[in-house]
């Protein structure tokens, strides 16, 4: 299992219009179930989004191939409005 860690860059808006709980739920609703995905934590702080994934593949590159691809999808949804990759 492999820790990548991700952070995202949200505009004002989008800072005040997100909670932890839901985009937690959010990546759950897209990693499905044969991703790998162990373990998700997000933390929101005042200028960026913290993600942490704890992925179960045979090596770091591909684990950290796979975060980026699921936060990808992620950021597609409409909840996600105003969020980039850093």
């Amino acid at each position: 299992m492999h820790l990548v860690k991700i952070n995202l860059r949200g505009d004002h808006q989008a800072r005040l219009a997100s909670s932890e709980p839901i985009l937690t739920d959010l990546i759950w609703a897209h990693a499905g179930q044969d991703g790998g995905v162990e373990h998700i934590r997000v933390r929101i702080r005042p200028e960026a989004m913290a993600i942490a994934l704890f992925i179960r593949v045979a090596d770091e590159s591909r684990a950290h191939d796979a975060a980026i691809e699921l936060i990808k999808r992620v950021l597609d949804a409409p909840a996600m409005q105003g969020w980039q990759l850093i």
